[in-house]
């Protein structure tokens, strides 16, 4: 039995743009191929949670080599995804560090459920089971036409950034 979103985001305006790209951009690092989200459409911090939209294009740079003439939205850009909406949420409610940023610390219990193809919208929702200051867990899943596709955990950690050496 396909589990149940962990938002109800069907009763969610999902062309609201609570957070667009372009602020994004001043809480997330990531830019160009890598900006895994287009907008954040809901955020709230009790509990601690966000859904972000993810339009998937026929011009990406993955789309002509990830399986030629059958192009599939590759499932680790799905975790991308969430691992952004989770920066995302972590920074709104701790605050940025000046010195470190939020990066990848694990993955637990990922499952790809469903295939994800140009065209596409992906919904990313993300749910956090514990945020603190150095480490930060979020249940994760994306939908896409009322269908999970995938699932699972995303660790946060606060990782120090180094400074460039001349």
């Amino acid at each position: 039995m396909p589990a149940a979103p962990l938002v109800d985001y069907s009763s969610l305006d999902l062309s609201n743009v609570h957070c667009s790209q372009e602020a994004l951009r001043d809480i997330n690092p990531h830019r160009f191929d890598f900006e895994q989200l287009n907008y954040i459409a809901h955020y709230s911090e009790e509990p601690l949670a966000a859904v972000a939209i993810r339009d998937v294009k026929d011009d990406e740079f993955w789309v002509r080599c990830h399986f030629p003439n059958n192009p599939m939205f590759p499932g680790i850009l799905m975790v991308e995804a969430a691992a952004q909406a989770a920066s995302y949420c972590f920074q709104q409610k701790l605050g940025k560090f000046d010195d470190k940023i939020f990066a990848f610390g694990g993955l637990e219990k990922i499952r790809f459920r469903g295939s994800v193809k140009p065209g596409d919208r992906v919904i990313v929702i993300v749910k956090a089971v514990a945020a603190r200051a150095r480490r930060a867990v979020f249940d994760m899943q994306c939908w896409v036409n009322n269908r999970l596709v995938c699932e699972g955990q995303v660790i946060g950690v606060t990782v120090k950034v180094p400074q460039p050496t001349d």
